[in-house]
């Protein structure tokens, strides 16, 4: 679901320090000493108070066998290139401290500048910041290393319109950018502090309770700072186009996320929870979606190395994105109105991707799609303007080639950089797509005779178990690490040999043969109650789930989306 990938930096740090047991002693987080008009929190424990239960962990070997926490912190200043200058600095402070905060309690925090006015009103005596940004840090033996860390980080964040406030108690080592020093020592009467706020302790209640690390969203103060046009933090993007998508998806059902991550027994668990309460309106409806069942996995081969399963209308989305792009003055002709319309009435709700090593293609096992679609005449009577659309002005080099198999026409596309190549067909009012004509008609043939599937697979039962068996949902991922590692080890090596500008890559990736004894199955499951989105996920160590497509299919599928989308808007766009 959306919310999956709602931390953003969040999960980048988190797959780099988050290494203490979740039976731990109970966790502080800091929590009274962070406003509560916090937009994003990130805090963990630091490796000091694990003692045997992180010793004995998968993340424990993996990290001493292998470089894994290198390459990740390597990893975080190229991030922060692409997140803005913001993200940069903190990035680069983190990666400074990298080996202190390994060890200790830390926490960080983006503040919401609108909350000043919000509370203490508009005049000439109130200073309104454009950034409020914290970090806090237990130093204790490594106090000068943070204290002379933490000085260049405010030469670098602060000026003469931008004040800063320094946290020293003789425990917590930290500073506030864009909080005066009454503002901080009002935290608890003006502000409040986080622990304190009644919306955000309900919310941390539906997780674990003493995880080793808390991350949270305020979604309706990042949705309402969008909306004034405000720019944030790491957002390269005009937040007038995005603030015109939020407005249509309609972001008011969903108030405030929560992530919590620990270790149980060797593994690592994330539990996350987003307030969503019923009943629920805008895209929070889609959480009310019906649980996947067992009876429409059988549409997935026993043998499929990784499933990444979601109940998702697609009614709602492709709305909002007309909706979204008739705001931004985006005027389709009548063949693409068309196109969208058909998509619009025939896809439906059940997405199922998965890799089956089974199905044998020039381009190896790739990646499958079955989709029940809601009515697939609509799709079919427009495919030929589709692939007329996406052939462009060319006749004599056409894009989309066609192929009979099993009394269904496939479709081939190839990418103008010939780079990627996917295929589809429709059939049995299904949507099928893969990487290729093989992968596609593979497929199909399986759903004819859906007998050897993989709820019948004894490493998806066991993962279920490890996940507490818990309740149906409208999400469901599963992977055999050992199965999609290699692969995936391939397509990450390829991205570090790249050069951007000069740009080094970071150091080389951990030895994958000393990361497969580790590698067992991993899975997610999502699901809806009355007070909001539930997800539980089970991983060998965190980030483990990066080596599996389930983690990532998210990507391919926006880009796939992107393609057909965009070549059936125009590019240009009318006046207002």
């Amino acid at each position: 679901m959306l919310m999956d990938r709602v931390f953003g930096v969040c999960v980048l740090v988190a797959a780099s320090f988050a290494m203490t047991a979740a039976d731990a002693v109970q966790a502080d987080f800091m929590l009274d000493h962070v406003p509560d008009d916090a937009m994003l929190y990130f805090g963990w424990q630091g490796t000091d108070a694990m003692g045997e239960a992180f010793e004995q962990s998968h993340f424990g070997s993996v990290r001493r066998d292998t470089n894994v926490d290198q390459v990740v912190v390597g990893l975080l200043p190229i991030a922060g290139m692409f997140l803005g200058e913001h993200a940069g600095q903190i990035f680069r402070l983190i990666t400074q401290l990298e080996r202190v905060l390994w060890q200790r309690p830390w926490v960080m925090f983006v503040g919401d500048p609108a909350s000043v006015t919000e509370r203490l009103g508009a005049g000439p005596d109130v200073a309104v910041p454009t950034l409020r940004i914290g970090i806090i840090v237990k130093p204790g033996q490594h106090d000068r290393q943070v204290r002379q860390a933490l000085q260049q980080w405010e030469r670098a964040m602060t000026d003469d319109n931008t004040p800063a406030t320094w946290i020293d108690d003789g425990e917590r080592l930290g500073l506030m950018v864009g909080y005066d020093e009454q503002q901080v020592r009002d935290i608890h009467i003006v502000w409040r502090s986080l622990s304190r706020d009644t919306h955000f302790s309900h919310a941390r209640r539906q997780v674990m309770n003493s995880p080793a690390l808390l991350a949270y969203i305020n979604i309706k103060r990042v949705a309402r700072r969008i909306g004034d046009g405000a720019p944030l933090p790491g957002l390269m993007v005009d937040p007038s186009h995005l603030d015109a998508f939020i407005t249509e998806l309609d972001l008011n059902g969903m108030q405030r996320a929560v992530y919590a991550g620990g270790f149980q027994q060797r593994l690592w668990q994330g539990q996350l929870f987003v307030d969503a309460p019923a009943p629920r309106q805008g895209l929070a409806r889609l959480f009310d979606a019906e649980p996947i069942n067992d009876r429409e996995l059988r549409a997935i081969p026993r043998s499929a190395s990784w499933l990444s399963a979601y109940r998702l209308d697609a009614q709602v989305i492709l709305n909002a994105v007309d909706n979204a792009l008739h705001r931004l003055h985006h005027e389709a002709d009548p063949v693409n109105a068309e196109i969208r319309k058909a998509l619009t009435a025939g896809l439906g709700e059940l997405w199922l991707f998965y890799s089956d090593p089974t199905f044998i293609s020039p381009a190896g096992p790739g990646v499958s799609l079955v989709h029940q679609l809601r009515d697939g005449r609509p799709i079919e009577a427009v495919m030929p303007q589709l692939v007329e659309q996406l052939n462009g002005h060319d006749p004599e080099q056409p894009a989309v080639e066609q192929t009979q198999r099993d009394g269904m026409t496939i479709y081939q596309y190839t990418t103008p950089s010939g780079n990627y190549t996917f295929a589809w067909a429709i059939a049995s009012n299904r949507l099928y797509v893969g990487t290729s004509v093989q992968t596609v008609a593979a497929a199909h043939a399986h759903t004819l005779r859906p007998g050897n599937a993989l709820p019948q697979s004894s490493q998806f039962q066991r993962v279920r178990e490890r996940l507490g068996n818990p309740p149906a949902g409208a999400r469901l991922a599963f992977a055999d690490l050992q199965s999609t590692a290699p692969s995936m080890f391939q397509g990450y090596a390829h991205a570090m040999q790249l050069n951007l500008g000069g740009l080094d890559m970071g150091p080389n990736l951990p030895n994958l043969r000393r990361l497969m004894p580790y590698l067992i199955p991993a899975g997610k499951s999502g699901w809806a109650d009355d007070r909001g989105w539930h997800a539980r996920s089970i991983e060998p160590f965190p980030g483990a789930n990066l080596l599996s497509p389930s983690a990532t299919i998210n990507l391919g599928t926006g880009t796939l989306a992107a393609t057909i989308l965009f070549s059936v808007t125009p590019a240009t766009a009318a006046g207002p």
